[in-house]
């Protein structure tokens, strides 16, 4: 508890909960199948599950909308179950989970059918990726977290270069229900025993009682603190942004003339630069004290996002706005997990973390068929002149934390 009698947000870590580097490798590995299965198998399925079934675009790519909502509806109540000591209990299901609902994807032939399974997915994105990573490694490593945050993210943004190609080969080869049952098995076998073992030291009995923040209790208590708030604008902004031209990078670049080759390497690129940025943290773990990053990488982001505006067709300016997005975007997983730490302090850790990602991550689920709707109205300088907007807002918010808290 604080002098004034309010409790205390910058708890120590869990005593007899830190684990060595092997272990946060080992978590970081999971990251990248749990990734690449409940995330990135979707991007390389949808077209033949679409062929086959005879569905629309829309309907298809409603069932990952689906479940990246039921993911940022759940992530505060998974957060909380992992301040609570269940970090085990919560990855290792999430993973058994995962396989069922990809099993029953495999099978549907009905809409309904594969959107159920896409909300079980939903759950298992909540329950296995970064937000739940993430929550575990800072609950168990205190201040020691940023390198093993680091990691993960290092390894997790391999996924969708392994796992896109991986996926669409399995699915030439055994069809795209075959390989949802690969994935299926590798989760089951895999992911969800390593998961039990590595996180074999969580024990509900081992938590403190003045370390336990209650889900409602945080969602209070953050309220009346105004780096929480700033840390959401400038979260929901980021995935705004990253929403948007996840889907809609590739036809803007098409609209502007530039050849599909040239496009297609310029999109592919967005993935080695992300673990470019992560790796150069990694390398010089000092660069990434929170208020410094976020500052750095949200006025780079409207920086980022001033070329494409004005680069037209210009090859070397549209490299320009591709370099400085992917090494950012990179980075800015890594600043969510250790801004939210450091502002708000480590102890409810998932709890305020899961709060900030259910808002991210609807703005995130949203912005792709906002986008398209503002396409319609006034094509895409309207829409990148509306995301400057968005990214200059988000950037005033990150730097106002600096009036708004300590770090």
């Amino acid at each position: 508890m604080t002098p004034d009698g309010r409790t205390d947000l910058r708890a120590h870590p869990v005593r007899g909960q830190s684990f060595g580097t092997g272990g946060q490798w080992g978590l970081a590995a999971l990251q990248l199948l749990s990734w690449g299965s409940f995330y990135y198998a979707f991007a390389a399925l949808a077209v033949p599950m679409e062929t086959d079934l005879g569905w629309s675009r829309g309907e298809v790519m409603a069932a990952m909308s689906i479940g990246l909502v039921v993911s940022a509806l759940l992530s505060p109540t998974i957060g909380s179950l992992i301040d609570h000591g269940r970090g085990r209990v919560v990855m290792t299901a999430g993973s058994a989970l995962g396989s069922m609902m990809l099993i029953l994807w495999s099978v549907s032939t009905d809409r309904w059918v594969s959107y159920g399974a896409w909300i079980g997915l939903g759950v298992a994105q909540a329950m296995t990726l970064y937000d739940a990573g993430f929550a575990v490694l800072t609950r168990r490593l205190g201040e020691a977290t940023p390198p093993a945050l680091m990691r993960m993210t290092l390894l997790g943004g391999f996924a969708g270069t392994v796992f896109i190609p991986a996926t669409s080969l399995l699915s030439a080869e055994l069809g795209w229900r075959g390989a949802l049952l690969v994935l299926a098995a590798l989760n089951l076998l895999v992911s969800a025993p390593l998961h039990a073992w590595l996180l074999r030291a969580d024990r509900v009995a081992s938590v403190a009682h003045h370390e336990v923040v209650a889900l409602g209790a945080t969602a209070l208590a953050m309220a009346r603190v105004p780096a929480f708030w700033c840390l959401i604008l400038a979260f929901a902004a980021w995935s705004i942004v990253f929403g948007s031209l996840t889907f809609h990078l590739m036809p803007l670049l098409a609209e502007r003339g530039v050849a599909p080759n040239v496009t297609v390497l310029m999109f592919a690129a967005i993935g080695p630069l992300q673990i470019l940025g992560r790796l150069g943290l990694l390398l010089a773990p000092s660069a990434a004290a929170p208020r410094r990053l976020g500052r750095f990488l949200t006025l780079v982001l409207v920086v980022a996002l001033l070329v494409l505006l004005l680069a037209g067709g210009n090859i070397m300016l549209l490299a320009l706005f591709v370099a400085l997005y992917g090494i950012i975007n990179g980075m800015m997983t890594i600043l969510r997990g250790v801004a939210i730490a450091a502002f708000l302090g480590r102890a409810g850790f998932g709890s305020k973390s899961g709060l900030i990602s259910t808002i991210s991550g609807l703005a995130l689920a949203c912005s792709p068929f906002a986008a398209g709707t503002i396409w319609d109205l006034g094509g895409y300088a309207l829409v990148l002149a509306l995301l400057l907007g968005v990214a200059v807002a988000g950037a005033a918010a990150f730097w106002s934390i600096g009036r708004a808290a300590p770090a």
